[in-house]
């Protein structure tokens, strides 16, 4: 057990959609604790220019080009880190698809893209880590939830497939934490409210008064307002702590 129970020196954390918003903040929070950090996403560029930040501030970096909706290049992605690092102890599942939508037109194949990344890829990611942190003894998933994913979403926010979606990892979060706590591997999520980034720039610039009217804070979460939860749960601090979804939202869901 670490003197500073917050310390991730020799860990090795794998963050899915690593390269933007979310997740980069949450990769970089992960590095500055001392976990040296592979991040994955679809666009090249992003990951370069991501791990190219993460080098700046003396944070191991390993970028990879992944979709994590397709189980053989999740599998192709987990063996590169285990060839580069030896070892995967800390998973965020964050990589996401938001879209607005209408329940009475949604397009089979909108529904698809968004269940097929947001739920089905969190799980090929936690399965092929898993096996992993199994033959190592344990390990910390940390699946990145929606408050969304706790109740139907008031009009005029229309994102049925997504609430879906993270309704679906959060019952994933506590079936793994089940299956696996004998294994050492704790399983919980975090379930973001209404936070600035690029997915939601459109929602919070033309939905101000109702954003106003939904969180107790008055206010859409910045990107630090994770740092300490994701450490928090990616360390020692959180060894007893599993399938538990810690929902950081101004107060959203408290009313």
């Amino acid at each position: 057990m670490p003197t500073n129970l917050f310390d991730l020196d020799g860990q090795v954390a794998f963050v899915t959609g690593g390269s933007s918003g979310l997740g980069f903040m949450m990769a970089r929070a992960l590095g500055r604790n001392g976990a040296r950090v592979a991040i994955c996403g679809r666009n090249e560029q992003k990951l370069q220019e991501a791990r190219q930040s993460l080098e700046k501030e003396n944070i191991q970096c390993l970028s990879l080009v992944c979709d994590i909706s397709n189980k053989q290049e999740v599998e192709k992605s987990v063996n590169r880190i285990i060839e580069e690092f030896g070892k995967i102890t800390i998973l965020v599942n964050n990589a996401g698809r938001i879209a607005e939508d209408d329940p009475l037109f949604l397009e089979e194949r909108h529904w698809q893209k968004i269940i097929d990344t947001n739920l089905s890829g969190a799980f090929y990611c936690a399965q092929a880590v898993g096996k992993i942190m199994v033959e190592n003894g344990g390990g910390k998933i940390i699946n990145i939830a929606s408050v969304a994913g706790f109740r139907g979403m008031r009009r005029p926010i229309k994102t049925t497939a997504y609430g879906v979606s993270k309704g679906g990892l959060i019952l994933l979060t506590k079936e793994l934490a089940v299956k696996w706590a004998d294994k050492g591997i704790c399983v919980n999520a975090i379930a973001p409210g209404i936070f600035k980034t690029r997915m939601t720039a459109r929602l919070i610039e033309t939905q101000t008064e109702i954003i106003e009217d939904l969180i107790p804070a008055k206010r859409a979460g910045e990107e630090q307002d994770l740092e300490g939860v994701i450490v928090f749960l990616a360390s020692a601090a959180a060894n007893y702590v599993t399938g538990q979804v810690i929902a950081v939202d101004g107060g959203q869901t408290s009313w």
